[in-house]
């Protein structure tokens, strides 16, 4: 696969994180509404982020590593049939898929900023978006351990 192309399923990638959680709002309500609608939100300015690199970096034409799309593969499978899987979930499920989102982000959103050459956008902007998913991660550890 090519970046250029991964980085086209990428943004639809994010835009399907963001429909995960303003479902997680609509069946919630108080902070963790609130929450997952941030997040949502997030998520679409990650795609638009992408988008933007996508448009603006020159070189996208070179193949990704293996590694990227086993990732990638494995987060599609991973992924599932979201709807069912959260229909009456617990809080604590919601939050363990959330979770796991947001870990399967972190990775894919590491390795990819390594396809780029040091000191571009393309670099700058995925090490910037693992990082904003790693404090969602964090925030999501903290709602799961105050449940226990």
């Amino acid at each position: 696969m090519i970046l250029n192309d991964l980085l086209k399923k990428l943004i639809q990638t994010e835009s399907n994180a963001s429909e995960v959680y303003e479902h997680i709002a609509a069946v919630n309500e108080g902070d963790i509404k609130a929450t997952a609608l941030t997040f949502s939100k997030e998520e679409k300015n990650h795609s638009q982020v992408i988008k933007s690199i996508l448009d603006l970096e020159e070189g996208l034409e070179i193949e990704v590593p293996e590694e990227v799309e086993l990732i990638i593969e494995t987060n599609d499978k991973e992924g599932g049939d979201t709807d069912s899987e959260l229909a009456g979930a617990s809080r604590k499920q919601l939050f363990k898929y959330a979770l796991q989102m947001e870990k399967n982000s972190v990775n894919l959103y590491e390795k990819i900023s390594q396809c780029f050459e040091t000191k571009t956008t393309g670099k700058q902007q995925f090490e910037k978006l693992a990082k904003e998913e790693r404090s969602h991660m964090y925030f999501i550890l903290k709602k799961l351990h105050e449940l226990k």
